[in-house]
């Protein structure tokens, strides 16, 4: 998808409270995931909110056919799930980071994740 910006139609605007100060956020078209002191905010396009507790430092979201990827730091982990609507399944914790988890990425494919932590960068 390219973005021409001279085309305002493309442009939508969506005010989202949360419950804390974001640390980021990761979107997909189907839900904004927004990662706080208090939890993993999950904000789906079409409905009610939800938060995943636990302080999350760090997220980015892939957004795959019929439901969401998210990655999330928490600490030094990083947890991999799936979600859909507002329900998040675990599908596994990464623990080998040196330090706090301070940035996430997916690879255009979603096939690769990158992590930041305090100390150094992992893929």
């Amino acid at each position: 998808m390219s973005f021409d910006p001279n085309s305002a139609a493309e442009l939508r605007s969506k005010s989202i409270p949360t419950k804390a100060q974001p640390a980021g956020l990761s979107a997909t078209p189907s839900a904004i995931y927004v990662p706080t002191s208090i939890g993993l905010e999950i904000h789906p396009t079409d409905g009610a909110s939800s938060v995943h507790p636990g302080a999350v430092t760090a997220a980015a979201a892939f957004g795959a056919s019929g439901e969401d990827v998210v990655a999330f730091g928490s600490g030094a982990k990083v947890t991999l799930a799936t979600v859909n609507g507002t329900s998040l399944k675990v599908l596994t914790e990464i623990s080998d980071n040196r330090g706090e988890i301070l940035v996430l990425a997916f690879s255009k494919d979603g096939n690769l994740l990158a992590s930041g932590d305090v100390s150094r960068i992992n893929q």
